[in-house]
């Protein structure tokens, strides 16, 4: 199992997860992809915070999903509109022994977000504004869809209860909605961690 060092607490680096995947998807690493310093500390706050299910909106190849489910009791499911990097994120979970992470090929406006007490958001909408930093040109970009996807994340996390965790990573402050609030802040690593106070 490639995870067992991350069970056993041995030192696992974003090379070692690199490795798994072809070259063609790895290129995409260090622009789309979370470094294992950030779900560090983000698993450390969400286990802190004591969350159950938690919902990585833009999963991609898995990476945090399948590290934080190494790290965590909690349960990590990520979601992903690129049918490919859906199915490396599949193949790679078949590697582990772990049952607390699971993935889904959706939309995130077909998802129902009224299971989870924890989202991690890791800019994923992005590229529908800066093309030049698109993973492939297999899906629609437009800067409409980047105000659709935002628009409907904001809507729905306005929905959940107090106390649902959110955790922002290289993400716009003006896409959380006002009921957050920012209670911790790594400014040096672009991490926030926010808590829904109304």
């Amino acid at each position: 199992m490639w995870n067992e060092k991350l069970i056993n607490g041995d030192s696992f680096f974003d090379r070692d997860f690199d490795i798994l995947l072809p070259d063609e998807v790895r290129v995409s690493s260090y622009t789309h992809w979370t470094p294992i310093l950030i779900i560090e500390k983000a698993v450390e706050f969400i286990n802190e915070k004591k969350c159950q299910k938690v919902l990585d909106i833009g999963s991609g190849v898995g990476k945090f999903c399948l590290i934080a489910s190494s790290l965590s009791k909690a349960h990590f499911h990520g979601i992903e509109i690129r049918k490919q990097s859906h199915l490396y994120a599949i193949s790679l979970a078949k590697t582990t022994q772990l049952n607390n992470v699971s993935f889904s090929n959706t939309n995130v406006c077909d998802l129902d977000f009224s299971p989870y007490d924890c989202f991690y958001y890791f800019n994923p909408f992005f590229e529908n504004i800066n093309p030049n930093r698109s993973i492939d040109k297999n899906i629609l970009l437009n800067e409409q869809l980047h105000q659709k996807y935002v628009a409907h994340i904001k809507s729905e996390l306005n929905k959940k209860g107090i106390g649902t965790v959110l955790i922002t990573y290289h993400t716009n402050q003006t896409e959380v909605p006002n009921s957050f609030e920012l209670v911790y802040e790594f400014e040096n690593l672009d991490l926030c961690f926010w808590i829904k106070k109304e």
